[in-house]
C-alpha cells in the first residue's frame, strides 16, 4: 500500500462553555466513504480515497474538535475493485490496509487538534511532556 496523500476538508472546532470540575476527552475515527478518484496530474491513474471524520469530544459536552478529510492510497487497479465491493458490501476495509491509514489520520490529525486546543484554550487531547526538576545527585564515597 502507498499512500500518496492527505488534506484537510473540514476543520470545526468549538467552546460553549466553561471548564468546571473533572473532564473526559473522547476520541473516535472513523472511514466515512471509499471510492476512487484520478489523479490531477495523471488523468489515466485512479487511486483510492479514504475519506474520514476525527473527532474528539470534550465531556461533560463543553467542547469539540470535528476533523474531516481524505487519503490517497495507490494501489493496483484490480485490487481497487476488491476494497470497493467489499466496502459497498459490508462497510468493511482489509485491516492492513485500515492500519496504515488510520495511522497517517492519527498523526496528522493528533497534530492539527492539538493546536486547535490551545487556539480554543481546552486541555490537549494527549498527555504533553512536562520538564521536571532534576533530583541532585547523591554523594558516593566508595
Amino acid at each position: 500500500m502507498a499512500i500518496i496523500g492527505f488534506n484537510f476538508d473540514n476543520i470545526y472546532a468549538e467552546k460553549n462553555k466553561k471548564i468546571e470540575g473533572k473532564i473526559n476527552i473522547k476520541q473516535k475515527i472513523g472511514i466515512t466513504e471509499i471510492i476512487t478518484e484520478k489523479l490531477p496530474l495523471n488523468k489515466e491513474e485512479e487511486v483510492l480515497k479514504f475519506n474520514f471524520e476525527f473527532l474528539v469530544d470534550y465531556e461533560p459536552s463543553f467542547a469539540k474538535i470535528h476533523i474531516k478529510g481524505h487519503v490517497l492510497s495507490m494501489e493496483a487497479p484490480k485490487f481497487h475493485k476488491e476494497v470497493l465491493d467489499k466496502w459497498k458490501k459490508s462497510k468493511e476495509v482489509n485491516q492492513d490496509m485500515l492500519q496504515d491509514v488510520f495511522n497517517v489520520i492519527v498523526s496528522k490529525c493528533t497534530i492539527k487538534a492539538l493546536a486547535i486546543s490551545q487556539d480554543i484554550n481546552v486541555p490537549p487531547l494527549i498527555p504533553l511532556p512536562k520538564v521536571q526538576q532534576a533530583k541532585q545527585p547523591q554523594e558516593y564515597i566508595g
